[in-house]
């Protein structure tokens, strides 16, 4: 459970564990309530029936683990030491005294009005009656060795049976038509009151109690006025929420309270609270307080709750040295800065104010992921390090970056979106990744590393949701924490950042310690300009060899990698007639079936004479898991004469399967035939172009392919992200043509012009044929 939820819901948790507050099953439907007298004599003095309420009986035979028809006896019942029958429509309890060893009873939500079978059971210790029709007590007068006693949402106005019950710790009395509590005052061990929904106005007749520590009260509209709290020394904790109440006087002589909640009241003035200074936990959640300054003298508090008020100034809560936790959501404050003050383990909870910033697009990613043993964030463990030995730290690649397929452990880092909604993306993303969900990573920490590019140094602002513990570096900073437990479906925290130009490592680590919903939000300013660095997806020829003989048979497959959505493609194949011919047609390859994923698939028409395949496309009808790279498509190729042929595509067209255009290099290869000399290109483009570097991002060395519809001198220039040329790559003049593959395109190989390995970061390449002139841009990764 998360820390939000027990913490504004401790009266249900406890009760949970310690009366009779779990949600139970909906009732089984009854009959009449009062059945007819003389059917009741008959069924009650008929011996096979030693127990007459056939719900009773069935629920009693199933404890036992008897046939529900079972005949049950004496020495049956007598074997009983715990019932539980909520909800199963049961009305009589006789028979229930013949089971004298019966320890603890549940019959919440039944239609039990008599509790007379009861009266001689007194080895009972917890007795939960909730929701019944019963209004005579005195039948549970003699069981003194009962701690607890739940009799919630019953018809009882009169407690005076109760007095001698000596051992009883709790009572829950809530919504019964009792306004008189002094016959529990010789109670001696009471040491909790759930009284919600009572006529109770006066609670000082309890004074004496010595172990009095918790009373509940309230849930009513029609409450307006504190009841009567005097000399209550012993409280600790107390709840009185949903009501109307205005006026906190009454409570100013509690000062030995440590747990105060009034939660949706209608309170404006908490300046009678202000004496009660060994307050730990302060819920002030949904009232109409404006001035939050009577607070700032509560030194002890560890946790408090402001939110939904009318709160626009916090200067007076920056003194805190113990808190942990200040909710202060929903309220009308512009300026947080004043809480700058305090410690930095004080979580605070600022969105839904003026003062909270908008926050841009959420970045999706793809985002490169980790999972590694781990429980809870903490100050202390690099999670990281502790996974791969020292191999990989945090500072490492919140400083660097991520490398996809890299070994963390058991796992590798892998590329993948999360969503920018969903309040449970992380699960989202680890299930899809093959990890697990749920209670499968509930021992583990999820790391995620991208890789954003500024065109300028900027001041801005960075937001962050999680659910639940969060840490975020940039650039080898750790720039946030909030070690909480708390759900989240958006932005919940921000801070100022600093984006440098050119390549910004962002690192962040989340942990799921509530358990339940896992998500993870980041982002900047609405104003804020970034890029998500994003592999470059490349298409490839391959084949066994490039250097055959004139009669041989070979296969050249297309394929992909760094294919992050890609949903469908199609293509033209072009060769030189002269010296290959298609042997048989395009066969379809794994990518998109992969995890039994269907497709549609074409292999196109075969044109020998003309030395083309047109029309080879395939679409994904439905999508299975799937890696990120694969095979297209293969085509077999017989050699029908020496020389060179150039097999490239035409026409190639690559989508997702949002919609969105898949820009990619266009692949070719050049095949060899009994050691012909290479052939003039069979085809020019039209336009000149500078083509996607690959590999990207690449560690050590990487191909800088281009077009030229004419002859050009060619000069590549790569410059630094700060602007500052690092080599110049001086090609000649070189013929039209296309200059893609390896053998043709530009090669860098990571180095100065003095030989010197630059550093990992974002470059830009230019360009200049002739007149012409473009930019692009990669990322060296190591």
């Amino acid at each position: 459970m998360k820390r939000d939820a027990w913490t504004a819901n401790f009266s249900e948790i406890v009760a949970c564990v310690y009366n009779d507050e779990c949600p139970i099953p909906t009732p089984v439907p009854i009959p009449d309530p009062t059945p007819d007298p003389v059917e009741r004599q008959r069924i009650i003095r008929d011996p096979s029936n030693l127990v007459p309420d056939v719900n009773l009986r069935a629920a009693i035979a199933e404890t036992l683990g008897k046939p529900s028809g079972a005949l049950l006896k004496t020495e049956d019942l007598a074997r009983l030491t715990r019932l539980e029958a909520d909800g199963r429509g049961i009305q009589d309890l006789t028979g229930l005294e013949h089971a004298t060893r019966l320890e603890r009873i549940e019959l919440r939500r039944n239609a039990i009005f008599d509790l007379t079978p009861l009266a001689g059971l007194t080895r009972l210790n917890n007795i939960k009656l909730r929701g019944n029709q019963i209004s005579n007590v005195s039948p549970l007068a003699k069981l003194t060795n009962v701690d607890w006693l739940g009799l919630e949402e019953n018809r009882i106005t009169d407690l005076r049976s109760l007095k001698g019950l000596i051992k009883l710790n709790g009572i829950g009395i809530s919504g019964n038509p009792i306004s008189d509590v002094s016959p529990l005052v010789s109670l001696i061990s009471l040491e909790r009151i759930d009284a919600w929904r009572t006529l109770i106005s006066d609670f000082s007749a309890l004074a004496k109690l010595p172990r009095l520590r918790w009373l509940e009260f309230g849930n009513d509209r029609s409450i307006s006025t504190l009841p009567s709290l005097k000399g209550l020394k012993a409280l600790r904790r107390l709840e009185i929420r949903d009501c109307s109440i205005s006026d906190l006087s009454g409570l100013s002589a509690l000062t030995q309270l440590e747990w105060l909640s009034l939660v949706n009241n209608a309170i404006v003035d908490v300046s009678p609270l202000a004496n009660l200074t060994t307050l730990k936990h302060l819920n002030l959640d949904e009232n109409l307080i404006t001035d939050a300054s009577p607070l700032a003298k509560l030194a002890r508090l560890e946790v408090l709750y402001l939110e939904n008020n009318i709160i626009t100034d916090v200067s007076a809560l920056s003194g805190f040295k113990n808190l942990e936790r200040l909710d202060l959501r929903n309220n009308g404050i512009s300026d947080f800065s004043p809480l700058d003050g305090l410690p930095d383990k004080t979580f605070v909870r600022m969105d839904g104010n003026p003062g909270f910033p908008s926050g841009g697009p959420k970045i999706t990613g793809p985002w490169l992921w980790a999972i590694v043993p781990g429980t809870r964030l903490d100050d202390r463990t690099d999670f990281l390090s502790r996974a791969t030995g020292g191999a990989a730290t945090e500072l490492k690649v919140a400083t660097n970056g991520a490398t996809e397929g890299k070994a963390v452990g058991k796992r590798k880092w892998a590329l993948h979106r999360i969503s920018a909604t969903d309040g449970d993306n992380i699960n989202r993303m680890t299930d899809a990744l093959g990890w697990g969900t749920g209670e499968e990573i509930y021992d583990h920490i999820v790391y995620g590393s991208v890789i954003l590019d500024s065109p300028e140094e900027q001041q801005t602002t960075m937001l962050v949701g999680s659910d639940d513990a969060v840490k975020v570096w940039l650039n080898g900073e750790l720039v946030h924490k909030a070690f909480v437990a708390r759900g989240a479906g958006d932005y919940q925290d921000f801070f100022p950042v600093t984006l440098k130009r050119g390549k910004n490592a962002l690192l962040v680590a989340l942990d799921n310690r509530g358990h339940g919903g896992f998500s993870g939000f980041f982002g900047f300013a609405p104003n804020a300009k970034y890029e998500v660095f994003q592999p470059s997806i490349n298409f490839t020829f391959s084949t066994d060899t490039t250097q055959i003989e004139k009669g041989d048979t070979f296969t050249v497959h297309l394929k992909t990698e760094n294919a992050d959505n890609l949903a469908g493609w199609q293509t033209n194949i072009i060769f030189n007639k002269a010296v290959l011919k298609v042997s048989s047609g395009a066969t379809e390859g794994d990518f998109l079936k992969q995890g039994d994923g269907r497709t549609f698939f074409q292999a196109g028409t075969i044109n020998n004479t003309t030395g083309k395949i047109t029309g080879i496309k395939a679409v994904q009808l439905s999508k299975g898991k799937m890696t990120r790279q694969g095979t297209l498509f293969s085509v077999r190729f017989t050699a029908i004469a020496n020389g060179e042929s150039r097999l490239s595509v035409d026409n190639f067209q690559a989508g997702s399967s949002r919609g969105e255009k898949i820009n990619a290099t266009p692949p070719e290869i050049t095949v060899t035939v009994g050691g012909g000399a290479p052939a003039a290109p069979a085809l020019y483009p039209n336009e000149t172009a500078l083509l996607h570097n690959y590999p990207n991002p690449f560690n050590p060395e990487t191909w800088i392919p281009y077009q030229l519809a004419e002859p050009a001198d060619v000069t590549i220039r790569i410059y630094a992200a700060s602007g500052v040329l690092v080599r110049t790559l001086a090609l000649g003049n070189q013929p039209a043509g296309i200059y893609q593959y390896r053998s043709r395109a530009a090669y860098w190989d990571g180095k100065n012009t003095v030989g010197e390995s630059v550093a990992s970061g974002v470059y830009f390449y230019t360009l200049t044929a002739g007149d012409f002139t473009a930019t692009g841009k990669m990322l060296i990764r190591k």
